[in-house]
């Protein structure tokens, strides 16, 4: 499936999760990230928390935007299972420090993935900046499709079929970018059916 990925003139990096319980032919699993424009840079694979069989981290590659040094990164967090809250606090907790250098650096960063947990679960704190108990650097791709700017903790829900109801369909994928340079306002959000059990997400993120 990587190979797919790697189309002439786009950039991609890879993070492996895990070589074991893969689909197909694949010989590994994780996250990746891609660029499709010129002159993105791959950044080295970033490790965040080991568990089981598993080597949380992010897939992250460098491009410059608009004048500005952009650092995009994916990411998987464990599954959501009520007894791995605190593992996934740990994980976001660390994204936060790894990240929070970037800022400090000046960066713009942009945090993609399936985190597993809903946007008002304590997990979420430390990655939103927007927002009850937000303690994080991050402003949501849901909070700036607003016409005046939301600090509401929501979204599109990503996870689950039509048929479910609204009690198992979920928000559990997300689109961040740093409030260095994430705008208010002016955004959209959007969802797409794939062959899996997620929506895709995808939309505009305006920067200031």
């Amino acid at each position: 499936m990587l190979q797919t990925l790697r189309a002439p003139g786009w950039t991609v990096q890879f993070h492996q999760r895990r070589a074991n319980k893969c689909v197909g032919t694949d010989t590994a699993l994780g996250e990746a990230v891609v660029w499709t424009g010129a002159g993105g840079q791959p950044f080295k694979a970033v490790e965040l928390l080991a568990k089981d069989d598993q080597k949380y981290g992010m897939a992250c590659l460098d491009v410059k935007y608009s004048n500005r040094n952009v650092r995009a990164c994916s990411t998987h967090l464990v599954a959501s299972r009520r007894d791995e809250t605190v593992f996934r606090s740990q994980l976001t907790a660390k994204i936060r420090v790894v990240t929070n250098r970037w800022i400090a650096d000046k960066r713009t960063v942009v945090l993609g993935g399936d985190f597993n947990t809903r946007p008002t679960f304590r997990e979420m704190d430390a990655i939103y900046g927007v927002g009850k108990n937000a303690n994080g650097k991050f402003r949501e791709m849901a909070q700036s499709a607003g016409k005046s700017g939301s600090t509401a903790r929501d979204g599109l829900w990503t996870s689950g079929r039509k048929t479910d109801t609204n009690d198992t369909r979920r928000k559990i994928d997300y689109v961040f970018v740093s409030m260095n340079a994430a705008a208010a306002t002016g955004g959209s959000q959007n969802v797409q059916a794939t062959p899996s059990d997620h929506r895709m997400l995808y939309g505009r993120m305006p920067l200031r």
